[in-house]
């Protein structure tokens, strides 16, 4: 197999502080809901409604740890072979790349149309086929991977 010109690794890691925060979050909510349940003096009413606020915040810092490590997850490296790109969305032969580009991507506030409530920069790799390989820069150097692939493809 032949060896890779470039490879890019994603700029997060694979288990960051706030992925370790809500799992551990969402244990200790988890099990202090079950304590409450068993050592609670409150009244019926009270006791409801405190352990309906308690399933909500287990249930909503939960969902938080898992989506937040299944994006971790789909983070892969992003490596230019001479005759292909391998991205997280899938392996590209150089020969079936359509176009490639960075854009920068704005958001206007809602009632103020002419004031940017943020903004971020992608990378675009778009196939024959029109599929379509988006990349971030919160998640990757997409400026480094575009003079890569300036370099692979002008060679």
């Amino acid at each position: 197999m032949d060896k890779p010109l470039y490879t890019f690794q994603p700029l997060k890691q694979s288990f960051d502080a706030w992925l370790i925060l809500t799992a551990l979050a969402t244990l200790l909510l988890l099990g202090f809901m079950l304590y409450f349940r068993k050592k609670s003096t409150l009244d019926v009413n009270r006791k409801g409604v405190t352990m309906m606020m308690l399933a909500f915040l287990t249930l909503i810092m939960g969902g938080t740890a898992l989506f937040r490590f299944i994006s971790l997850w789909r983070l892969q490296e992003v490596t230019i072979y001479q005759n292909r790109i391998v991205t997280p969305y899938g392996t590209t032969a150089m020969t079936n790349i359509r176009d490639y580009y960075v854009k920068l991507e704005t958001h206007y506030k809602p009632m103020q149309a002419n004031v940017i409530q943020d903004s971020a920069r992608y990378f675009f790799l778009i196939e024959k086929n029109d599929k379509t390989h988006v990349l971030s820069e919160g998640d990757y150097k997409i400026y480094d991977i575009l003079e890569a692939l300036n370099n692979t493809l002008l060679k």
